[in-house]
């Protein structure tokens, strides 16, 4: 299947700031982040490593990537242990699924 790029979910649309946050409250809780898209790439796929569990929540390409990156780093930087059992609410799964 080809994919226009015009439907695709744009990464490019966030700068770098936002990324390196992210990424940054991931590293201080001794983890990652993994950036993709979904299968038919329409969707924002991004995995959360933390505490040795993954996770990854997808988010329609359509929405406000900078304010998603930021209340992303806000939810990893304040992670606990305890929390991961429930990282899929605290990352807005929603309809587009978070998978552990």
């Amino acid at each position: 299947m080809t994919i226009k790029d015009d439907t695709l979910a744009q990464y490019d649309l966030a700068n770098a700031t936002l990324f390196a946050e992210l990424i940054r409250a991931a590293v201080r809780k001794g983890g990652a982040i993994r950036f993709g898209r979904s299968k038919d790439g329409k969707n924002f796929a991004i995995g959360i490593y933390a505490y040795g569990q993954t996770y990854t929540t997808f988010r329609p390409g359509t929405i406000d990537l900078a304010k998603w990156l930021g209340q992303l780093a806000r939810t990893v930087e304040s992670l606990t242990p305890e929390d991961l059992g429930v990282l899929g609410n605290h990352v807005e799964g929603g309809e587009y699924g978070t998978q552990g």
